[in-house]
């Protein structure tokens, strides 16, 4: 709750920053992560989410963070169930839509392509060839930072434990 606090702050600070306003989308759905999909649903946070990652594109379309923010937001409530689906208009296309955005931005962002993998999965399994791909590419992706290294071994597990199905 302060983070969703500090994050709202941000924004009253500079109401014209991108990153601000998805920063709100990040602290608003971690916290909803606590709470379960179904009472975070239930308390109006899927459309908090979204508000404020459709305004951070609206402030930078260039700001990749956000496209990603906004497949996983559409992969997340489509997979919570039908009725998620259909009262957030949760859509499949857009999600792909907004994870091959986020790609086209930042094609050489090792945590682009692992999360496009995850909300792959999350969207249909027979996705899987698709996925595996991208995270491969996560995998073998040049990092420069803990960042990209933190994200390179989520791939790798990720591969492993697909691999040993």
């Amino acid at each position: 709750v302060t983070a969703i606090t500090y994050a709202e702050k941000a924004v009253e600070l500079d109401p014209n920053s991108s990153e601000a306003y998805l920063q709100v989308a990040h602290t608003l759905g971690r916290y909803a992560q606590t709470l379960g999909t179904m009472t975070a649903l239930s308390e109006g946070y899927a459309e908090r989410i979204r508000e404020a990652i459709d305004r951070a594109i609206a402030l930078d379309a260039q700001n990749y963070r956000a496209f990603l923010s906004l497949g996983a937001w559409h992969s997340e409530v489509i997979a919570a169930g039908f009725m998620a689906w259909l009262l957030y208009g949760a859509d499949e296309d857009e999600s792909l839509e907004a994870y091959s955005t986020a790609l086209e931005l930042a094609p050489n962002d090792n945590n682009v392509h692992f999360q496009y993998a995850v909300g792959l999965l999350k969207l249909d399994e027979d996705n899987l060839s698709e996925a595996l791909a991208y995270l491969e590419s996560a995998v073998s992706l040049p990092v420069g930072d803990a960042y990209g290294e933190i994200v390179r071994g989520k791939a790798k597990a990720m591969l492993e434990e697909i691999n040993n199905r």
